[in-house]
């Protein structure tokens, strides 16, 4: 389980199951209370925001943050990740997390932006050359026609230390744990408000009250009583509109100390923001500054080129691997509704199948067979009505299964003869007379068709979970592989990319004009193609 401030409320009821208090798992879904709400209320506020006893409120607390202690020793493990993750230099080629392309895997776009800065590596500048005997100032390799002018190169140095320096600040990973903040604050100050109101009506109520005993207007009992027992009355409610003003003016004094908490934690957001945006607005010029001057192959070295190719490579790979995911999908979803319509299908035929058995029967016991009963008739209604709506449903349906069967050619067991069959139908169930003879041909019709809607419907199904099949286990682990395939080339091309232009602008700064003598190529490699996406998906 993720550490305390980071639980959501099935975390919450999953630890107060565990912990044996299932009995306040019902306020606690009601409230939708999280693991940064126990964290941030203290006792008495759980206690009267959930309704709930004083020692219930105390356990809860004192568990988690007994759980978040537990949590929180693992912080020197966590602190050198973070440490060897900082280390880690864009020019290494090393993975990083991957960021999947599909918006509804990750929330909103701004959300999306949000969790790609948090997981993105710091970019550092090469290290110094080591000391020792200088040697002439070289350009890299690769590098020699490369131009800028030295705008271009100031803003990107710039917006080099742009980077460093919020990335050195921690904004991007900062701004979600201030959002959340924020919306704590928030919801403890709507709740604060309500119970302000609800005491502020309270205490009219009160002073209603108390005015009207002092004023000595009537109210029963006034003269029965006597003297003594309307001033111990008037005494027992000065005491309670004292107490409940009391109430009130602490309610008050907590509502104004949230306002200035969801103030100061609005401003941190904002700031934070602005912050992500200089953040996003520095790397895109570099990325964009990176892609001018090196596309194409004429400006980098071996390694860079190779994974320029690879990159290019990948990129139409997988919007391939896309299109075919689209296609299959749509074919899923028509078929799934195909399946659906003809299980109606079936349910329907079924009980017109029943109804013209009894009509049959009817008709074997009936005195006079030629002369129909008001029963009889509604019968004959009913199942000509279920049969016309199981005849629909089927024309329905062959249409969804032929649109899903062009889509996906090869899909098995699917066949268009007999979807073509089911859309035009089974003849027409005219039968004049209502007699033994003809309810046994309504019958006989009836129910052949429902033996054809039970095979189309076996072969739709099979057909629905062929293609399920491929998405979950074929077409969605091929996107994902290529996904993080094509992240890290990218991250690898971007690095090496920087690492370049580093050099480039250090080499020129020392007077360099030219590339150093170059070294025997080293063999790189190609990217072999993968079979499995060479061949593709059969359309």
């Amino acid at each position: 389980m993720p550490n305390v401030d980071k639980w959501t409320n099935a975390d919450v009821v999953a630890f107060l199951r565990t912990s044996g208090m299932e009995g306040l798992v019902e306020k606690f879904e009601e409230h939708e209370v999280t693991g940064i709400d126990i964290l941030l209320l203290d006792e008495e506020e759980l206690r009267s925001m959930l309704q709930i006893t004083r020692l219930q409120a105390v356990k809860v607390k004192k568990l988690a943050e007994a759980a978040n202690i537990n949590d929180d020793a693992d912080d020197e493990a966590v602190e050198a990740a973070a440490q060897q993750l900082e280390a880690v230099s864009l020019d290494t080629g090393g993975e990083i997390p991957h960021i999947s392309a599909n918006p509804d895997d990750l929330g909103t776009v701004e959300e999306q932006a949000e969790i790609q800065r948090a997981v993105s590596i710091r970019v550092h500048a090469a290290p110094a050359p080591a000391m020792g005997q200088p040697a002439a100032p070289a350009l890299p390799a690769g590098t020699a026609a490369l131009q800028l002018d030295e705008g271009t190169v100031h803003r990107y140095q710039t917006s080099m230390h742009s980077i460093m320096t919020l990335e050195g600040e921690g904004v991007a990973q900062a701004l979600p744990a201030a959002r959340t903040r924020l919306d704590v604050a928030r919801k403890q100050l709507k709740m604060q408000e309500e119970k302000f109101e609800s005491l502020r009506s309270e205490e009219a109520k009160r002073s209603q009250k108390l005015a009207e005993l002092q004023e000595g207007k009537w109210y029963p009992g006034k003269y029965l009583f006597g003297k003594a027992k309307r001033e111990a009355k008037l005494e027992r409610n000065t005491q309670k509109a004292e107490g409940v003003s009391a109430k009130v003016r602490a309610v008050g004094a907590a509502l104004e100390e949230l306002h200035v908490r969801v103030g100061r934690e609005t401003k941190t957001v904002n700031d934070l923001v602005a912050k992500c945006a200089q953040l996003d607005e520095a790397k895109a010029f570099c990325a964009a500054l990176l892609q001018s001057a090196f596309a194409g192959g004429a400006v980098g070295d071996a390694r860079e080129n190779a994974l320029e190719t690879e990159v290019g490579m990948l990129g139409p790979k997988l919007e391939e691997v896309r299109r075919y995911k689209t296609v299959y999908a749509q074919a899923h979803e028509h078929i799934k509704g195909a399946k659906q319509a003809l299980a109606q299908a079936a349910d329907l035929l079924q009980r017109a199948s029943g109804l013209a058995t009894v009509d049959v029967m009817s008709n074997v016991f009936r005195p006079m067979p030629m002369r129909n009963s008001m029963g009889g008739v509604m019968v004959d209604v009913i199942k000509r009505q279920q049969w016309g709506q199981g005849l629909q449903l089927c024309r329905v349906a062959a249409d969804m299964a032929i649109r899903a069967r062009s889509m996906v050619p090869d899909m098995p067991r699917v066949k268009v003869e007999k979807l073509q069959q089911l859309r035009m139908g089974f003849g027409m169930m005219d039968v004049v007379f209502d007699n033994i003879i003809s309810d046994m041909i309504a019958a006989r019709k009836i129910r052949d068709a429902l033996a054809k809607v039970r095979d189309c419907l076996e072969d739709v199904a099979e057909g629905e979970r062929w293609l399920r099949g491929w998405l979950q286990n074929r077409i969605d682990q091929d996107l994902r592989g290529l996904e993080a395939q094509l992240a890290t080339r990218r991250s690898e091309l971007h690095a090496h990319r920087t690492h370049l232009l580093n050099e480039w602008i250090r080499a020129r700064a020392a007077g360099a004009t030219a590339e150093a003598p170059q070294r025997p190529p080293v063999a790189v490699g190609m990217p072999v193609p993968n079979p499995a996406y060479a061949q593709g998906y059969i359309l």
